[in-house]
């Protein structure tokens, strides 16, 4: 498997841009799927089938290229109130926000970065930030 290291300049550069290309679909469908002026919920499990597409096992448990079993992806959530985070998987959560009660999300746009640390190329993308909002929350 190629590593991050491996790249060249041009490369990395590349990579970066479609990292923050990738991120910026996942942005775009998470509004998408929690919008509640689109009501369309089969279009929605669309969008989230073609989400979950992008994570490694399509948001189920996976085998890694050495055989071992691995847990599905997860999404970290926290709420404003308790201020408590906790661990769903992705495609729990993306179903979830079918059902959200909020009539608003925002999804604060980050972008992903490459650095060296060590002799590694390491990638880190700092997730969306949501905000979900009911109308008692704007009135």
């Amino acid at each position: 498997m190629a590593q991050t290291n491996d790249l060249s300049p041009d490369d990395q550069r590349e990579f970066q841009e479609r990292v923050g290309q990738m991120l910026d679909i996942f942005q775009k469908r998470l509004s998408l799927i929690a919008n509640k002026d689109r009501a369309n919920t089969n279009l929605k499990k669309s969008y989230i089938k073609q989400t979950l597409s992008m994570f490694i096992g399509n948001g189920e448990a996976y085998t890694d290229p050495y055989g071992n079993q691995k847990p599905a992806v997860t999404m970290e959530i926290s709420s404003l109130h308790s201020h408590q985070k906790r661990r769903l998987p992705v495609k729990r959560y993306l179903n979830n926000l079918l059902y959200l009660p909020y009539n608003q999300v925002d999804v604060n746009e980050r972008r992903p970065t490459i650095s060296l640390i060590g002799s590694r190329w390491v990638t880190s993308m700092l997730p969306p930030r949501q905000s979900f909002r009911s109308l008692s929350d704007i009135i």
